[in-house]
C-alpha cells in the first residue's frame, strides 16, 4: 500500500496519518494486531463504518476528524454552560 503524500501538499492530518501507519509498520510482531486495530478503529467511526473498501490512511484520517469534532462539541457545551452559569449569576 502506497502511503506517500508530498510534504508540500500533505495537511498536518495527513502527516500525522502516516507516521502512525509508519509506525505501525516498523514492529513484525505487532503487524497481526495492526491489522485487527484497524478494524476496530473503522467500527467506532460513525463516517467510514459502513464502508467496504477503505485505506488504512483514510482510516486515520477520518478518525482524526472524528476526535476533533467530539473535541469541538464538548467545548461547545462546556462554554454554553459557562455562559448559562454567568447569566443566572447577573
Amino acid at each position: 500500500m502506497a502511503v506517500k503524500v508530498s510534504t508540500k501538499n500533505a495537511t498536518v492530518a495527513q502527516r500525522t496519518a502516516q507516521k502512525v501507519i509508519k509506525k505501525y509498520r516498523v514492529g513484525g510482531s505487532r503487524v497481526g494486531d495492526c491489522g485487527e486495530s484497524y478494524t476496530k478503529l473503522k467500527k467506532i467511526v460513525p463516517s467510514i463504518s459502513r464502508k467496504e473498501n477503505i485505506t488504512k490512511l483514510d482510516v486515520v484520517l477520518e478518525a482524526i476528524s472524528y476526535i476533533q469534532q467530539l473535541q469541538d462539541d464538548l467545548e461547545c457545551r462546556f462554554a454554553s454552560k459557562s455562559l448559562l452559569a454567568k447569566a443566572i449569576q447577573c
